[in-house]
């Protein structure tokens, strides 16, 4: 079994019922879906697995690619934004509670919620807690 192998099957034992409805191609991937799981692919240390989901489905979203890119030189400013103020960052956190959230198990959701939470710790990186809004 080859890493890329591995990983795929570990990702899909830890994904939702969703993602692995659309990895497995049941459900049609979106630019949202490729945009996600790329980044919790790439964020949980799947790089072989990454790399196989951004060939497999890159062509596929090659003109929201050039709308990106044209509105990233057109629009961002020349320095980039903290992570307090980039919405972009709290989209990121958001999806990593979502991963953990929608895990098959109870115990699998906590593992990977301990497991992110390291993973921004090693890093340096700001990870906010889920809030619940009442």
């Amino acid at each position: 079994m080859q890493q890329v192998d591995m990983e795929r099957f570990a990702f899909l034992y830890l994904c939702g019922y969703k993602d692995e409805a659309i990895l497995t191609e049941n459900e049609r991937m979106t630019f949202m879906d490729f945009d996600r799981l790329t980044y919790l692919t790439d964020f949980l240390g799947f790089t072989y697995y990454n790399l196989e989901i951004w060939n497999k489905y890159v062509g596929q979203f090659k003109d929201q690619f050039n709308a990106l890119i044209q509105l990233i030189n057109d629009d961002y400013p020349d320095e980039l934004k903290s992570p307090d103020q980039d919405p972009g960052y709290r989209l990121h956190d958001m999806w990593l509670h979502d991963f953990c959230n929608n895990a098959p198990t109870e115990e699998l959701q906590d593992w990977l919620a301990h497991y992110v939470e390291k993973i921004c710790e090693e890093n340096g990186l700001e990870y906010e807690e889920e809030n619940s809004e009442d």
